[in-house]
């Protein structure tokens, strides 16, 4: 899958092997999940036009729904984030943000347990009792969790994604709207779980995903 100006997610990890691994198998699930790439001659802002959003996501899913970011009530803000987290079993962690409800993106930033303040993004690490490691994801209130260690070693046609539906959830954050999709098989491949969670992650590890 081609990868253009995707945001890596780098956080301090028991080594430094571990970050690099994290990096490549990352960049190459944010090319679906985040914002669609952005056109070679825009290096300005980080995202694209709604037009061509609106394109992509047409050409590599089925548009289940787009919903504007100021009409979604689904947003957490930084303290109840924390809490969906930890009430699944993933809390002592660092949970990162890149964006602002305006859309604006900055480097990761550690968000607090007590702030009122909303992002449409919410991310963290968690590495199971097994060492496997995974990303688990907060967008527009909905929880995702990609299986790095899984996806690392894998000879899929595509990256797994964890969800407890059927679709998943992209923030296009120049236009300011959230699409709810169903990947292409080739794009991405869906694994639906009943929740998402510190116990359910422990039991999927490489070899029980091979056999999903």
């Amino acid at each position: 899958m081609e990868k253009k100006s995707t945001r890596v997610l780098l956080t301090t990890l028991v080594c430094v092997v571990c970050v690099a691994l994290i990096a490549v198998v990352i960049a190459i699930f944010y090319y679906f999940i985040y914002s669609p790439p952005m056109p070679e001659d825009n290096t300005d802002t980080y995202g694209i036009e709604e037009i061509n959003a609106e394109e992509y996501f047409q050409e590599k899913s089925t548009v289940v729904s787009v919903t504007p970011i100021n009409d979604s009530k689904d947003i957490h803000n930084e303290k109840d984030a924390t809490e969906n987290f930890s009430g699944r079993g993933f809390d002592n962690l660092s949970i990162i943000t890149n964006y602002d409800m305006d859309g604006e993106y900055y480097d990761d930033v550690e968000i607090s347990t007590d702030s009122s303040k909303k992002h449409p993004f919410y991310k963290t690490i968690y590495i199971s009792s097994t060492n496997e490691i995974w990303v688990i994801m907060e967008i527009n209130g909905f929880v995702f969790a990609n299986p790095i260690s899984y996806n690392e070693q894998s000879q899929g046609k595509a990256p797994v994604l964890i969800s407890e539906t059927e679709t998943i959830i992209s923030y296009a954050n120049q236009s300011g709207v959230f699409y709810e999709t169903i990947p292409n098989d080739d794009e991405v491949t869906v694994i639906t779980v009943d929740r998402i969670d510190a116990e359910t992650l422990e039991k999927l590890t490489v070899e029980e995903i091979d056999k999903l």
